[in-house]
């Protein structure tokens, strides 16, 4: 029976890379350190944000944005910057005009498991902050009001 992709063991990348470049040292220091990079981030050394601008996202349709902080009106556009950006900090309000509101970014966060280390809650609403705070901090890192 021929050995394919199903029946092999899986590869050890960080074993196979020690071994190459225990045989095989790399002349040129730019490539050894490409692998040691390399070696460091798949043991999870390295946090692939480490090197990206830290984002403080405002969520609020009416009331502007702290200096320093990104501002987003709406919950789709809090969303994509979510996806897109290192949020390290956000502060959300709960209505943002018309039907829409934050509960939405605060369930894309549990689904996909993306928190921001801090999270604040500044609305007014206090039925709106009250599940706010509940979902962030039973399936989240917690809330602050």
């Amino acid at each position: 029976m021929p050995n394919d992709e199903r029946n092999s063991p899986p590869v050890n990348w960080v074993d196979m890379a020690d071994a190459m470049a225990a045989v095989d040292t790399p002349a040129d220091p730019s490539w050894a350190e490409e692998l040691q990079s390399a070696r460091d981030a798949y043991r999870g050394l390295i946090d692939p944000w480490e090197r990206a601008d830290p984002v403080r996202l405002w969520v609020d349709d009416l009331r502007p944005a702290p200096e320093g902080w990104r501002w987003a009106k709406t919950s789709a556009e809090a969303i994509q910057i979510l996806d897109d950006k290192y949020v390290v900090e956000l502060s959300l309000d709960h209505d943002l005009g018309g039907e829409d509101t934050t509960r939405p970014i605060v369930l894309w966060m549990c689904e996909t498991r993306v928190w921001p280390g801090t999270i604040r809650v500044h609305s007014a609403n206090p039925v709106g902050v009250e599940w706010l705070v509940g979902m962030i901090d039973r399936y989240g890192p917690g809330a602050s009001r």
